[in-house]
């Protein structure tokens, strides 16, 4: 079974948090709420342990895919490789397909191929969009 996840900022505290994403919805006002939640499985039972509200511009999906640390790669990270080139970890959807790709900004070019243990993550567009300059 492949790894899923994903992580946002808490609303609250400006924390960094990995999880499940759900979105809320209440008809009454028509407000949608974003959700991180912290669950685990227990005798095949889903545990949600808690929840936490995010931002949603930082709501990022793991891509699959991780550095070469080991770390996982999501969405709107940044990753620098060997020769110090930075590039981002983008999800695309168009027609026919829904992918991760690594752009470089750059080289116009995207890299749709399972390299990324030549990268290292060195931070997110949220926190650190001037890596990308």
């Amino acid at each position: 079974m492949r790894e899923t996840g994903y992580r946002g900022k808490k609303i609250k505290t400006g924390e960094w948090i990995n999880g499940n994403y759900i979105q809320s919805f209440n008809s009454y006002d028509e407000t949608r709420k974003n959700w991180i939640i912290c669950a685990g499985h227990k005798g095949g039972i889903l545990l949600v342990y808690d929840r936490y509200e995010v931002q949603e511009k930082t709501i990022g999906q793991y891509s699959g895919l991780k550095d070469k640390f080991g770390r996982w790669i999501y969405e709107g990270d940044i990753l620098r490789n060997e020769k110090g080139d930075t590039i981002k970890c983008v999800f695309e959807v168009d027609d026919c397909h829904s992918i991760f790709t690594l752009v470089d900004e750059t080289h116009p070019t995207r890299m749709y191929c399972n390299i990324p243990y030549y990268f290292e993550i060195i931070g997110n567009i949220h926190e650190n969009p001037e890596l990308l300059k």
